[in-house]
């Protein structure tokens, strides 16, 4: 698997004021009623290994059917139309969508891939696709209005998974597993930062066509958060009154203009946001990494031909990782980190260069 890129916070930055909070919408005399009806909360999905004959990803043993694998919420007291009340869905963190028919379920198979190793779920160690990642995996719901704003109830919260037919699953330790659901939750309504733009690289270092949100204003960068806090682990610390750090990563992987924000809000980012990554560090509220998505202002001008994501479940992405092409693909990344390497930069994961001296 490709390692995981952690992003620290440059020595001796001086933080900044955070932003004042805007009003919050009016929460109705009758309070919303969201319910995650699938998956059940607690599920055990079963799927099956995949194909590969040469597997360098252990966490791709658990492919769900595509056909069936899909999120059911129903609502109470809230009344959802296209133009108008919605509700935020929010799978690991990193997947968000707006929905506006509940008649429907999402499939989980139309989400697509996002930063797919870097953009990690921060409470499940999961950082691939829910598709297809074994272990753990949480669905997030809340109500929103009908200019994208989030109601300021509590998040309705449920957890599946994945499993498979094909490859023994050992059991977790039950103390790993309630630390585990006692973190803290970040959701994000990335929907009204902006629209998901996917790009052609997973990696952070590469930032040319990092994958993250072209934000629908960038003079008026609109971040709706909040916490989803976890079960008390009663082996474990608690987490009392906390605050969320923000920061703008910049492509040499610095965290500038940090601030820290209540927990629940929204605010409007400050323009130096624009064009970097904004890191959510969630530590003190029981998180575990940060998230980060790339704010682009517009979106990057196409180079060459436009890179897709393969749907989860089709014959190209069975695994896409173990085709010629993702193969192909994760050789360049090699050569490039091996260059950044002979040039002094980078940690020289895969080394040098061949011949280098």
């Amino acid at each position: 698997m490709v390692g995981l890129l952690v992003a620290v916070a440059p020595v001796g930055a001086d933080p900044i004021p955070a932003p004042p909070q805007l009003p919050a919408p009016t929460v109705p005399a009758t309070a919303p009623k969201l319910t995650i009806v699938s998956p059940a909360k607690d599920a055990v999905l079963v799927g099956r290994q995949t194909k590969a004959a040469d597997d360098r990803y252990e966490n791709l043993d658990c492919l769900q059917d595509a056909k069936k694998l899909g999120i059911k919420i129903t609502a109470e007291n809230w009344t959802v139309k296209p133009g108008g009340q919605g509700v935020l869905v929010v799978v690991d963190g990193v997947y968000a969508t707006v929905v506006h028919d509940l008649s429907k379920p999402i499939m989980m198979a139309s989400l697509e891939p996002y930063e797919h190793d870097t953009f990690a779920n921060s409470s499940t160690w999961a950082v691939q696709y829910p598709m297809y990642t074994c272990g753990e995996h949480w669905i997030a719901a809340m109500p929103t209005t009908a200019d994208g704003r989030m109601l300021r109830v509590a998040p309705v919260v449920s957890w599946w998974t994945n499993t498979s037919k094909d490859v023994e699953q050992q059991d977790e330790e039950p103390g790993r597993r309630r630390a585990r659901l006692a973190r803290g939750l970040p959701i994000v309504n990335w929907p009204l930062i902006g629209s998901l733009y996917i790009g052609r690289t997973w990696s952070q270092t590469e930032t040319t066509y990092r994958s993250g949100r072209v934000v629908a204003d960038p003079k008026h960068m609109v971040l709706d958060y909040t916490i989803a806090m976890g079960t008390p682990d009663p082996d474990g610390s608690s987490h009392g009154p906390c605050k969320l750090k923000l920061a703008a990563q910049d492509d040499d992987q610095e965290w500038n203009d940090e601030m820290e924000v209540a927990p629940t809000g929204t605010i409007v980012l400050p323009a130096s946001y624009a064009n970097n990554a904004i890191a959510i560090d969630a530590d003190a509220c029981g998180g575990m990494s940060p998230y980060f998505a790339k704010l682009w202002t517009k979106k990057p001008a196409a180079e060459g031909k436009p890179y897709t994501w393969p749907a989860p479940g089709s014959s190209q992405a069975e695994d896409y990782w173990h085709s010629a092409a993702g193969h192909a693909q994760f050789k360049q990344h090699v050569k490039a980190e091996q260059r950044r390497c002979d040039n002094g930069e980078g940690d020289c994961q895969y080394g040098h260069s061949p011949g280098h001296r």
